[in-house]
């Protein structure tokens, strides 16, 4: 398990994987903030529930990515951290 840190010597992406036999958990969670199409004149749109700027849409999540077995890009430079996990050995293989 990993605490949440960020990487602060990074120039640009890495690539995350992690292997073992561990059968659940262990997802690397990466936070940060979604822009839903923001727009230079303060663009608003109409919804259901009214009409609301999409400047206003901005928001923090984390982003939940399962690198078992498999390679992803992250931005280190983002608070991230390893979920816990459990049913074997996990290792994780970070590449700059």
């Amino acid at each position: 398990i990993a605490s949440p840190h960020i990487d602060d010597r990074d120039q640009s992406y890495q690539y995350a994987m992690s292997l073992g036999d561990f059968t659940n958990g262990g997802q690397l969670c990466v936070e940060g903030w979604m822009d839903a199409e923001r727009s230079d004149d303060n663009d608003e749109r109409n919804h259901d529930h009214g009409t609301i700027s999409i400047q206003a849409m901005e928001e923090d999540y984390v982003n939940v990515v399962d690198t078992h077995n498999r390679i992803a890009r992250v931005d280190g430079r983002h608070v991230h951290y390893v979920r816990s996990f459990g049913g074997g050995n996990r290792w994780s293989l970070i590449f700059y």
